[in-house]
């Protein structure tokens, strides 16, 4: 029989590529073949693979004539779309998807209930291709994959210390160009966070405070603003989820970060100093503890890390039965969602391309002008960590997968069973 090929294209290294790799080691598992790499250039080679099954990045307005190229080429498409969580319904249905776009795709893979719900309330016609998965980036919190995070976490404890991670999101405000007058809200919002690092860097002298922007966020600007404060560190290095287990405690503001550190019982704390419906976001403050005052803070700060206190069994009760209406928390892996659904796709034999022939292809494919135009994506992701990742999820999984790597220097890794 012969093996199936996926085509997973990453965009933000640190977002998603652990996850992506979770579900690339599996579906080495289930004998799947695999190229992993830059998104634009999953894109750029899809007339030269072999008919396989390519994940579709959302972002309708970018990616419509790339999903029709791919789709013309022969290849079966199928949505993984990475801001479906918790995302306003008007920014779902009004910019991140199109009755177009969904006709191309033979699978839509939801977060949860919330947003399968969005998605048939507006295309009802397509229900049979819509399910519910969730998303290997939450599996990775899940106490069985933590461990592959152990090494980080312990380098992160030796160099801060004992520190609470405050997380930030105000990247449509604090842009690489600068502050964009336009989004007061925001501006307000991140004023307020900065009275509260130095504040809490002032009381606890003893503590340090790691600020970690948004990608999208400049850095300068927090370090301008928290100069002199020594116990503060500005920083944006490694996967969240390291920064998160290494912390004793998180700080945000409508954040997925909020909803990550909750999934590895970390004390929470979304800090609301006003009431804002442009830029309010339910899911993550709801989850966390909402407080609307410093001195609060302070407080809290006290119970958890002081006297070690852990969440309360009611408070976290109430917090998974709201987060079950948009994530399945419990049951199987999103992985296995995701690869069970793929096992029943059926692709046409593709006798036209030899595998060596289209591997040869990718090595002479040079196209620098379609580069440029997505030089702030580019991400260096090497064959070093993949090999380590996997060697980290043998341990894990107790298991020994052999596999062949093929690095083009091109940005995509050819991934396969090795017998």
């Amino acid at each position: 029989m012969s093996r199936k090929w996926l085509f997973i294209p990453v965009e933000i290294k640190l977002r998603e590529l652990n996850a992506k790799l979770l579900l690339t080691y599996h579906a080495l598992r289930r004998n799947y073949n695999v190229i992993i790499g830059e998104a634009h250039k999953i894109y750029e080679n899809a007339a030269e693979f072999p008919k396989g099954i390519l994940f579709s990045k959302g972002y309708t307005l970018n990616n419509m004539h790339r999903n029709f190229t791919a789709k013309e080429t022969g290849h079966i498409l199928v949505e993984l779309d990475e801001e479906g969580l918790f995302e306003k319904e008007s920014l779902i249905l009004d910019l991140r998807t199109d009755e177009k776009l969904f006709s191309l795709i033979d699978h839509i893979y939801c977060w949860g209930k919330y947003h399968e719900g969005l998605l048939l309330k507006k295309f009802p016609q397509f229900k049979e291709k819509i399910f519910i998965t969730g998303n290997p980036r939450f599996d990775l919190l899940r106490k069985k994959y933590r461990n592959l995070f152990g090494e980080e976490v312990k380098k992160i404890r030796e160099q801060y210390k004992d520190f609470i991670l405050v997380n930030t999101r105000f990247s449509f405000y604090n842009t690489h160009n600068g502050f964009n007058p336009k989004e007061e809200e925001l501006r307000k919002l991140y004023d307020h966070f900065i009275i509260l690092v130095r504040e809490l860097s002032y009381k606890y002298p003893n503590l340090n405070f790691v600020v970690r922007p948004h990608p999208g966020e400049s850095m300068d600007s927090y370090r301008r603003e928290l100069d002199g404060c020594k116990n503060v560190f500005v920083v944006h290095s490694g996967n969240i989820i390291e920064w998160i287990l290494a912390s004793q405690l998180v700080i945000h503001n409508g954040c997925t970060t909020g909803i990550e550190s909750f999934l590895v019982d970390k004390p929470v704390i979304s800090y609301i100093p006003f009431e804002s419906a442009s830029i309010k976001e339910f899911l993550p403050d709801e989850i966390s503890i909402k407080i609307p005052y410093i001195s609060q803070i302070d407080s809290l700060i006290g119970y958890y890390i002081s006297r070690r206190k852990s969440i309360p069994s009611y408070e976290m009760n109430y917090r998974k039965n709201v987060l079950f209406q948009y994530y399945p928390i419990n049951g199987n892996y999103s992985y296995e969602n995701i690869l069970n659904h793929l096992d029943n796709i059926v692709i046409k034999k593709d006798g036209s391309i030899q595998e060596t022939d289209f591997l040869k292809k990718l090595v002479e494919v040079k196209n620098p002008e379609l580069i440029a135009p997505f030089a702030n994506l580019i991400i260096e992701i090497t064959e070093y960590e993949i090999r380590q990742f996997f060697l980290k999820l043998d341990e894990i999984e107790g298991k020994q997968t052999k596999f062949k790597i093929q690095n083009f220097n091109s940005g995509l890794f050819v991934i396969t069973p090795s017998d």
